[in-house]
């Protein structure tokens, strides 16, 4: 727990003056029922700075060349414009439909269109495994032993041996998994082992990847603080992450998959992003998913911002994802997006850590297979996420989940999120599923449920039928299964200043004397994108009304899906 104070003395050295003025203005908040409250910060990262493109997405005003549409086959006219586009240029596609296969982004090159439905990548080969790439192999160097620096909060680390690494470099900082640990890591969950899940098969789940910023010896200094405390007796281990594309955009325009979608995209998506360091998606509407709308994997401070996904190939398991970060993901940050007409939202695995997905809308998410069952909107799927920050998103008639199908999860925070399952669903009736295994997880100011409609407020099972539940805690697997138990993912929970229909009220911990919520933990302000007549933040329990709109939900509804979605409930 932070006092304001505290966080002054934070904000003034390693912020300066707009995260002085930020937290005077929160000062202003504050009333007799305590100081404003911040999860504590073994539990938390600074992700305020530390998360998207560095210093934001970058408006690149400079054309290099303008191309129009053929009517044939695109593809080799934008892929060697964008091969020969300047550093920080800007391949400009006129109004119209581009007739593609695939096209690959190139470090410092810009694609952008005149706007979603105006400019429209339309996909043509029912071969090719992507439409857009930022690189197709984050490959990894060799790995080399720590010898120091590695306790959560530092900016430099010391390898035992020369390292090889040089200024710039992105490096992936990891240990060995401890299932009997506190908390667990283990990528062995109720659906068995997962080999995707981390480095080494999967037996290295929890890492965090790092830009250095200068070498001197064997010692690394660090662009951001370490998130986590690696164990010595863990054998921790830094290891380079080959980023293939950096500094390279795709804005104002639509990827129009939905003819092209094939089995080749299974492990990539619509958009790959595998090997990618401070690379972005801007106003980009994603049309067609196979298993990932956008995939990530090897990723580093990218933002995806204003995007749409939806319509996906089938509407059952292991497809249509709307984003997946897969393996290897930090400070990447979404935000303000539209996930929809999709069986599965936002998933998290192996080696995900420090991001922060915000303010995105996720509705109409279902199963032709199972259409009464209501669905993740944000999920952890595979081991071992932390430290991930998911804030002010309105999900509407799904649930937040952290699953323990391939392993555990721990020391991340839902904040002033939106939640609710669907009237038209009568299984899995529940908003928040925490699994056994899943720990450490902080659940603050969140709005909960729709009166009249929940009527248990925690269960150790998961409903396959009626009443409905806020929370459910400890289940071992995804089936009408015995009970679980309240463990460790209950005792080390904090739920804080949550509203929810079953006491149709605010709880909050007891032992937690502060009961004023800061506006974000991740911005100092209303961002930029943010309609300056809608108020921010829009949902929490402390605002009238609780449950305001956000942008990407009013986009949603002056655009709703196309086409319609199948009338399955």
């Amino acid at each position: 727990m932070k006092t304001v104070l505290t966080q002054l003395r934070s904000g003034m050295s390693g912020r300066g003056l707009a995260a002085f003025t930020f937290l005077v203005g929160i000062m202003l908040f504050s009333t007799a029922a305590g100081a404003v409250y911040y999860p504590p910060s073994d539990r938390t990262v600074t992700w305020q700075g530390n998360v998207g493109v560095s210093g934001d997405v970058p408006n690149r005003t400079a054309i290099y060349k303008m191309l129009s549409p053929s009517g044939g086959d695109d593809t080799s006219a934008i892929q060697t414009a964008i091969n020969n586009c300047p550093s920080g240029q800007v391949v400009q596609l006129d109004k119209g439909t581009f007739n593609v296969t695939k096209i690959d982004m190139k470090s410092n090159a810009t694609l952008r269109g005149y706007g979603i439905g105006v400019t429209i990548l339309k996909g043509t080969s029912t071969s090719s495994s992507y439409i857009v790439s930022f690189g197709t192999n984050a490959g990894l160097g060799t790995s080399v032993n720590l010898a120091g620096g590695y306790t959560k909060g530092s900016t430099s680390i010391t390898a035992s041996s020369s390292p090889g690494w040089s200024a710039g470099n992105i490096i992936l900082i990891d240990q060995i998994n401890n299932a009997s640990g506190n908390p667990p890591v283990s990528n062995t969950g109720s659906d068995g082992t997962c080999s995707w899940c981390g480095r080494s098969s999967g037996a290295r789940s929890l890492g965090q990847a790092v830009k250095v910023t200068a070498i001197s010896g064997n010692t690394a200094t660090l662009e951001m603080p370490l998130y986590w405390s690696f164990d010595p007796t863990l054998s921790p281990q830094g290891t380079t992450v080959t980023m293939n594309v950096q500094n390279a955009g795709l804005e104002n325009l639509t990827i129009d998959n939905s003819t092209s979608m094939n089995a080749n995209q299974q492990n990539n998506g619509t958009v790959l992003m595998n090997g990618a360091a401070n690379c972005w998606l801007l106003k980009v509407d994603i049309y067609g998913v196979w298993e990932g709308g956008i995939t990530m994997e090897g990723t580093y401070r990218c933002t995806v911002r204003s995007c749409r996904v939806h319509y996906s190939h089938a509407y059952t398991t292991s497809s249509g994802y709307g984003l997946w970060m897969e393996y290897i993901n930090s400070a990447d940050l979404v935000e303000d997006s539209i996930f929809d007409n999709l069986p599965a939202g936002l998933m998290c695995s192996g080696e995900t850590s420090g991001n922060v997905i915000a303010y995105c809308y996720i509705t109409n998410l279902y199963y032709t297979t199972d259409p009464a069952s209501a669905i993740e909107a944000l999920d952890n799927h595979g081991a071992h996420p932390i430290m991930n920050l998911w804030e002010g998103n309105f999900c509407e008639g799904t649930l937040l989940g952290s699953d323990h199908i391939w392993g555990t999860a721990s020391h991340n925070t839902w904040f002033r999120n939106r939640v609710f399952y669907g009237s038209g669903f009568t299984k899995r009736l529940m908003d928040l599923n925490i699994w056994s295994g899943e720990t450490y997880f902080n659940v603050i100011g969140n709005v909960i449920g729709t009166a009249g409609r929940e009527m248990v407020y925690q269960s150790a099972s998961i409903p396959f039928g009626t009443p409905g539940v806020i929370w459910v805690l400890g289940v071992k697997s995804s089936g009408n299964s015995p009970a679980g138990s309240y463990g460790l993912e209950t005792t080390s929970l904090i739920r804080h200043g949550n509203w929810d229909s079953v006491t149709n009220g605010v709880v909050w911990d007891p032992t937690i004397p502060d009961h004023v919520l800061p506006p974000s933990l991740y911005l100092t302000a209303k961002p930029s994108w943010w309609p300056s007549a809608m108020p921010w933040p829009s949902i929490g329990p402390d605002l009238t009304p609780m449950s305001g709109t956000i942008p990407a939900r009013q986009r949603y509804l002056l655009t709703p899906p196309s086409p319609a979605p199948p009338t399955v409930r």
